[in-house]
């Protein structure tokens, strides 16, 4: 083979030669940056997972809710976060009671944070509230007491007579199971004396929140006024003192 000829083969297999290792790399770079790419979108082996309480903090902390916040201590009490999980939940509970301010919230509030910084200001509410209470109670007995009084002298009055005008009638007419106010004429006072004494224990119950402690139950207001489909009112005497406790004494068709 002549001697130029020679060199131009040896020539084309170098280039071949070049070729292959040129495709062979870029196909080896494609490759690793395929890898590299799937690397980045999954998991990192050398990244820690972070720990549950962590997790559970980042949840709490977002919420920013109370509810959260005490779960969190629930299930983590030892936790590194439980501090100012402790501190957040403290910092919301106050200004709830401040908004709900009453005697149960502030007094619930010492009870469970002893050591807080908003307990002596808890304290002064409590005290202040529980004097407004005293005053109101007495007030309430005051203007009340003898209001209810005579609501309960009223119908007792108009029972008497009403027990009176029964004592009149015949003894057949008188185990009459239902009576109208034909045969005791007293009997629509007995209805208004009921319906007033309702309509006082309601306003004052409205308020005061309470009735004073000086109306206790009393045997004389012991019944049931059932409306009838005729339009009437239906009256049972219950006693709830003595040896005819809930028994009917009476009953009597408005």
């Amino acid at each position: 083979m002549p001697r130029h000829q020679c060199g131009r083969h040896y020539m084309t297999q170098d280039k071949q030669v070049w070729r292959a290792r040129t495709a062979v790399g870029l196909l080896l770079g494609v490759l690793g940056l395929l890898a590299c790419l799937a690397g980045c979108t999954g998991p990192n082996p050398l990244e820690r997972a972070r720990p549950p309480d962590a997790l559970a903090w980042d949840e709490a902390r977002l919420a920013d809710n109370p509810y959260f916040y005490q779960r969190f201590l629930t299930q983590y009490p030892t936790s590194a976060f439980a501090r100012p999980a402790r501190a957040r939940l403290e910092a919301l509970e106050w200004t709830v009671v401040q908004q709900v301010d009453g005697v149960p919230d502030y007094a619930r509030f010492v009870r469970a944070y002893p050591d807080s910084v908003w307990v002596p200001q808890a304290r002064a509410r409590l005290t202040e509230l529980e004097e407004q209470d005293a005053r109101c109670h007495d007030t309430n007995g005051d203007v009340n007491c003898l209001q209810l009084q005579d609501r309960v002298h009223a119908y007792t009055t108009a029972v008497e007579q009403t027990l009176e005008d029964m004592a009149q009638l015949p003894p057949d007419k008188r185990q009459q199971p239902r009576l109208s106010a034909t045969d005791l004429p007293h009997l629509p006072r007995v209805f208004r004396a009921i319906r007033d004494y309702q309509n006082t224990v309601a306003a004052v119950q409205v308020t005061y929140g309470t009735l004073p402690p000086c109306h206790l139950p009393h045997k004389e207001i012991a019944y049931l006024a059932l409306p009838t489909t005729g339009g009437h009112m239906l009256l049972h005497h219950l006693p709830v003192y003595g040896p005819l406790r809930g028994e009917t004494i009476w009953q009597i068709l408005e």
